[in-house]
């Protein structure tokens, strides 16, 4: 549960600064 919530996190970071 933890490392998905990492993997997660890592995802939406990358997929928002890609945006930006």
């Amino acid at each position: 549960m933890t490392s998905d919530f990492r993997v997660n996190l890592g995802a939406i970071r990358i997929y928002g600064n890609n945006q930006d």
